[in-house]
C-alpha cells in the first residue's frame, strides 16, 4: 500500500509539472475563405487549430462589450463592406495568447 501511495504521488507530480510549462497558441479560421465572407449570412469561426488551450473567449469590434465563449461557434454581420476585427483569446490556467485578425465583409 504504501508503495501505491508513493507511485501516485509521483504520477500526479510527473503530470501537475509536464503540464506548468505549456503556453496556448491561438489560431482561428473564420468561414470557408476569407475572401467570402457576406454580410447577413452566418460565419463559423473556428479555433481548433489553437493548441493546448482549455478556454477560448472571442471578441468583435462591432460589439465591444459582448464576449463569445467556446472552440467553433456561428455569428453574422449586419454591416455591408465594412472591416470587422476579430480578436480570439486562448486561455490555458492563467496563460493566455491572443490572435487578431480583420475580416472584409462584403
Amino acid at each position: 500500500m504504501k508503495h501505491f501511495i508513493s507511485l501516485s504521488f509521483v504520477i500526479a507530480l510527473t503530470v501537475a509539472v509536464s503540464s506548468c510549462g505549456k503556453e496556448p497558441s491561438a489560431c482561428f479560421t473564420a468561414g470557408t475563405s476569407v475572401d467570402s465572407l457576406y454580410a447577413n449570412q452566418p460565419i463559423l469561426f473556428d479555433a481548433s487549430c489553437s493548441k493546448d488551450a482549455t478556454q477560448f473567449k472571442w471578441n468583435f469590434s462591432d460589439r465591444p462589450d459582448s464576449v463569445y465563449y467556446g472552440m467553433k461557434f456561428m455569428r453574422s454581420f449586419d454591416s455591408i463592406d465594412s472591416n470587422m476585427v476579430v480578436k480570439l483569446t486562448a486561455v490555458l490556467g492563467g496563460r493566455e495568447s491572443v490572435k487578431e485578425q480583420t475580416l472584409s465583409i462584403k
